[in-house]
């Protein structure tokens, strides 16, 4: 029964209602100096050279263990070797058709889990070592479904390699893969509460997480209800509705905190465990356009580090969100109390391609290290403790994405400032007829001479926009082969573009990428209305050989000309000779 806090209790929640709520903007159109990690902080390796559309999808198309995995079209998934280089493609059964593709992926240690676009779930189970064209064992299926009993998302439990969560509309499923593959191979969607424990929601879920801790799950609906469950008693023992902007697209638990991911996971906020204040709010803003609704973001968590690691399609980088606590608060719902958590700091390290999927190498899918120290290999370093190992799905490839610790220790200490500057951009006002007497106006025909000031300023798509943008296209799937992969001596240099362009000490070569440039089109993906400094020194050039040739033209025709007078004067000197 719940019982009303003491007025000790209300002080202190009090209190923690006057806690100031930490708001930062994260412009992306902006080079951010302040926040940026020295250019040798960030070592990337190529992977595969593959072409995929720079599309948001809610979850992920890339997993890593001791492989890497990445979803293709046609219902193909390349796995390859990280330490051998050894690589083999897992192919959809024939159940399903042969346009489908894996939108979600989850792995843990020899066994990767998809969901499909058409609603359906598969999940193999590869062979300790990885070597060429290896086939994998399918351990369990769920054929393919539309409407609420859809699948929409998939994550594995962080400690337990039998225990995966799937979730539908408006169901979660837990499921033990291995008791549930030795009753069935393949499963109708309608038969999904026999092998599983189903949490039903209200409301269509939007995200989904493990709460390891208090052996739980949360989530959180498209009306923005999040929820926490108790997997021991199959039911929720916390509910509330989180005020925010737009539909949430992501949930992720950190230590002592939730953070809400929404609009396309272009705005986070952080929350205390249980709490109902939001105590910081981080936003992607694009200042060279007014709305940019093809702008997404993909946010995971290290729990070594504390920081969150957000990637965002505009930006050729890696952001690091450290979160810091202040001790802790009193909590609203008068149990011990909650940590008050805020963004402590904000390093950007750049040199990464703009990500469409990443993933990240976490101590509870690496607990000897092994994995790390191949990381280093891959990327010819020296082995030592390292803050992230990511791999990073972009419009032409898949990388990985190595930061030391002591580089990225540094980075935090030597940035000028912690959080990223912004300045609002300017807002055109229109002013109203009251506002303009009649004496002021000038006279009709100058009135028309005068463009108004507030159509120009409400053009900014003529302005130079420096950022690569994708081509508007309908939702496709995730990837296509381009070439092979690269082998594990061949490698290629990874160049920034855009505004946050970061040249590295990286010497790799490159193969062919056949034209394409990042957003999946033609080489000249730059913008129409910007000219870059070599296209100007080429236009110099090609200016001054015009003028050149003309001078050598008009040199020659007077030559002729004046060769042409003497001749006319030497004749008839010759005839009074004679």
């Amino acid at each position: 029964m719940f019982r009303p806090p003491s007025s000790p209790r209300r002080l202190a929640s009090d209190r923690f209602n006057s806690i100031q709520t930490q708001s930062i903007v994260f412009d992306v159109a902006s080079p951010l100096d302040e926040i940026q990690a020295p250019r040798d902080s960030v070592k990337s390796t190529a992977i595969a050279l593959v072409k995929v559309d720079s599309n948001f999808l809610p979850g992920t198309t890339i997993g890593a263990t001791h492989w890497v995995a990445y979803a293709m079209t046609k219902g193909r998934i390349r796995v390859i070797s990280r330490s051998s280089g050894d690589r083999t493609l897992l192919q959809l059964p024939q159940t399903f058709a042969p346009s489908t593709s894996v939108i979600d992926m989850a792995v843990f240690g020899n066994r990767l889990a998809g969901v499909t676009s058409d609603g359906g779930f598969v999940v193999w189970e590869l062979p300790e070592v990885i070597t060429d064209d290896v086939p994998g064992r399918i351990l369990l299926r769920v054929l393919p479904s539309t409407g609420p009993s859809a699948l929409r998302s998939v994550k594995w439990h962080p400690k337990d390699p039998d225990t995966l969560a799937l979730a539908s509309d408006t169901h979660i499923y837990l499921i033990n893969v291995f008791e549930a593959s030795r009753m069935y191979e393949t499963v109708h969607p309608s038969d999904l509460d026999r092998i599983s424990q189903v949490f039903t929601s209200g409301s269509p879920i939007a995200a989904f997480d493990f709460d390891v801790l208090h052996y739980g799950l949360a989530t959180i609906s498209d009306d923005s209800t999040m929820t926490l469950w108790s997997i021991a008693e199959s039911a929720p023992f916390w509910s509330y509705k989180v005020k925010g902007e737009d539909v949430p697209s992501s949930l992720n638990l950190v230590d002592g905190g939730i953070v809400v991911g929404r609009k396309n996971g272009t705005v986070f906020q952080l929350l205390s465990y249980k709490g109902k204040s939001v105590l910081s709010t981080v936003k992607f803003v694009n200042s060279s356009r007014q709305e940019d609704p093809e702008m997404f973001g993909h946010i995971t968590y290290d729990y070594r580090i504390q920081t969150l690691w957000v990637a965002n399609n505009r930006r050729d980088s890696m952001i690091a969100l450290r979160i810091g606590s202040d001790g802790f608060a009193p909590s609203l719902m008068g149990d011990d109390g909650a940590k008050n958590l805020f963004i402590e700091q904000i390093v950007e390290f750049g040199g990464p391609k703009p990500t469409i999927h990443f993933v990240i190498l976490t101590a509870d899918l690496d607990p000897t290290g092994e994995e790390a120290l191949a990381a280093c290999v891959a990327a010819k370093v020296p082995s030592g403790e390292l803050a992230l190992v990511a791999f990073s799905v972009h419009a032409s490839g898949v990388d990985q994405v190595l930061i030391r610790r002591e580089w990225f220790d540094s980075a935090n200490l030597g940035a000028p400032a912690k959080y990223p500057s912004y300045i609002p951009p300017p807002q055109p006002v229109q002013p109203s007829p009251q506002q303009q007497p009649v004496e002021t106006r000038p006279p009709r025909n100058e009135r028309a001479n005068q463009p108004p000031a507030p159509i120009q300023a409400q053009q900014p798509q003529a302005a130079p926009v420096p950022i690569s943008q994708p081509p508007v296209r309908p939702r496709s799937p995730p990837s296509d082969e381009v070439d092979s992969e690269i082998v594990k001596d061949e490698v290629r240099p990874v160049e920034g573009k855009g505004r946050n362009a970061k040249s590295r000490n990286v010497g790799w070569k490159d193969k062919k990428d056949n034209g394409k440039d990042p957003a999946g089109g033609n080489s000249s993906g730059m913008d129409t209305g910007v000219m870059s400094d070599s296209a100007l020194g080429a236009l110099t050039k090609e200016i001054k050989k015009t003028e050149d040739n003309l001078h050598t033209k008009i040199g020659r025709l007077l030559a002729k000309e004046l060769d042409k007078q003497r001749m006319s004067l030497d004749c008839p000197r010759s005839f009074l000779s004679h």
